[in-house]
């Protein structure tokens, strides 16, 4: 290595169980956890608001030793069709007609690519018009579940470091 380099070297000292208590620390954390998942899943709700059907949205937390998890998600298919898009794909009839029938003109989503909300949104309007076969173009992703992530990143941060500072205050250890 060449005498000009430049070396910074972390290393964290953790100290002892006898002289710090990592319970209160880890209850806080968990509390903090427990409280976000419960925030995530209303944000996850919000993007189903207006949906007649209504996807089930779970949480799982867990803090141990050092590390900590928080998943929320839904193993929906329909939510992840829209949550993760489609691509292009045909259509067939299932009827004994042979057609398929549908109104194409007017119609609006109740989602918005990049927007952790759900509208009104609106049917198609007559005219009836009948298929043998279709291409439905795909769905864009509406990506809920990165946009919720990205817009509460720091608040997520922001929390569970005063959570840490709360637990150690607790074990009787200033900070």
């Amino acid at each position: 290595m060449a005498s000009n380099s430049s070396i910074v070297t972390l290393k964290a000292i953790m100290p002892t169980v006898s002289k710090f208590d990592l319970r209160s620390v880890t209850a806080e954390v968990q509390k903090e956890l427990e409280n976000e998942a419960k925030y995530l899943e209303k944000q996850f709700k919000k993007t189903t608001r207006t949906w007649k059907h209504k996807p089930r949205f779970e949480s799982i937390t867990a803090v141990t030793g050092q590390s900590m998890e928080l998943l929320v998600g839904t193993d929906d298919v329909i939510y992840g069709w829209v949550n993760n898009g489609t691509k292009k794909h045909p259509i067939t009839p299932r009827n004994k007609s042979g057609l398929l029938r549908f109104r194409k003109d007017g119609y609006k989503p109740k989602t918005r690519v990049g927007v952790v909300n759900s509208f009104a949104g609106r049917k198609a309007k007559p005219p009836l018009y009948s298929f043998k076969e279709v291409t439905h173009p795909g769905i864009k992703p509406r990506n809920f579940a990165a946009n919720i992530a990205r817009q509460r990143e720091k608040t997520f941060v922001r929390k569970i470091n005063n959570a840490v500072k709360r637990g150690i205050r607790l074990s009787g250890h200033g900070m």
